[in-house]
């Protein structure tokens, strides 16, 4: 059942399972999923998303985060099909630029409404930065673990003894993987049922390696909250070979050579250390302000944006080999990309 509450015209729904208007109390051993309908809006040709989803362990920080999902969304889509142009700051180069709008929000060709890669909302200058640079990083480092021969494999022990109490309750396996970029650790964590089938995914990148840990295991209890919620109210909400190319993804993955990866003393770095800590082959990033779609909130949104890296998730059906991290790392063509099965980390 939802617990409902409306805002303005805003509507959002919080839900727990089986239980109806929980407060919060630090005896509830389970998340709390946050859904927040908005509507779909139509700019020119096109409809935007209508909702956005979250999950925490604490209902303010499910709102705060289901809210700010939605601005990013909002935002993009109003300059996903705009001509026009806007100011950039490079934090590489130091310099201002013009950039067309539309890079700025969704490239419909390569990317779906739910992908916000780069994207942030909040008060802080510092952490609104900071939160866009280690989402695009996230997604590229997602390129090289998905695509890459190997992987660092992260020991079950590394999460903690809440969330693994939560996903044996739910009767969940996690496998947990990590790829470093610079001072960033992006945590991949693939979910499946007892019986070894996929169960949903999660990404989440930080300086930070238990806090990574942590977000990339919520992500995925909340999208596969949000998929099986979704499926199991409209058995054809997806196409007919979506779980089966799933189970494949996920056999893919653990037939991987492994290695155990080294979890070392790490620190907490600020906007310019990991700037520097960023190969230098990247040679632009790109800080843009998105629309304003709430007259209600005090948040800023910005997007970060490079062209030298992937700007939204490293599907294979829309990769472009020519990117200048495919070009410095792994170096695949598009000949090669039809070795590997559908990227199920969405």
């Amino acid at each position: 059942m939802f617990d409902s509450m409306v805002w303005s015209d805003l509507m959002f729904s919080g839900y727990r399972d089986n239980k109806f208007n929980i407060n919060q109390t630090m005896f509830n051993p389970d998340v709390y999923f946050q859904y927040y309908y908005y509507g779909k809006n139509k700019v020119g040709d096109i409809c935007g998303p209508s909702g956005s989803n979250a999950c925490s362990y604490s209902k303010k920080i499910a709102f705060l985060k289901a809210f700010s999902e939605s601005l990013e969304r909002k935002g993009m889509i109003l300059n996903t099909a705009n001509e026009g142009k806007i100011k950039v700051y490079d934090l590489i180069t130091k310099k201002w630029k013009s950039e067309f709008k539309s890079k700025f929000g969704f490239d419909l060709r390569v990317k779906t409404y739910s992908d916000t890669t780069g994207s942030a909302s909040s008060l802080s200058t510092e952490f609104l930065l900071k939160k866009a640079i280690l989402e695009l990083i996230e997604k590229n480092a997602l390129f090289l673990f998905w695509y890459g021969k190997n992987v660092s494999s992260i020991e079950i022990n590394a999460i903690s003894t809440h969330t693994l109490n939560l996903l044996k309750s739910k009767k969940l396996h996690a496998d947990v993987y990590c790829v470093d970029f610079g001072k960033v650790h992006t945590v991949i964590t693939l979910l499946s049922t007892l019986d070894n089938h996929y169960y949903s995914a999660g990404v989440s990148g930080n300086c930070i390696l238990n806090t990574a840990i942590e977000d990339s295991v919520e992500e995925a209890i909340v999208l596969g909250w949000a998929d099986h919620t979704r499926h199991l109210l409209n058995k054809n909400i997806f196409p007919e070979n979506y779980w089966r190319e799933n189970d494949d993804g996920l056999r893919f993955i653990k037939s991987k050579n492994s290695r155990n990866y080294s979890i070392q003393k790490d620190k907490d770095y600020n906007v310019k250390e990991i700037i520097a800590s960023i190969p230098e082959w990247v040679s632009t990033l790109e800080i843009g302000l998105l629309p304003e779609t709430c007259s209600i909130a005090r948040l800023t949104t910005i997007l970060a944006y490079s062209a030298d890296l992937y700007n939204g998730l490293p599907n294979k059906d829309v990769l472009n080999v020519e990117k200048k991290i495919n070009k410095m790392t792994l170096q695949l063509t598009d000949g090669s990309l039809r070795d590997y099965p559908n990227l199920i980390v969405r």
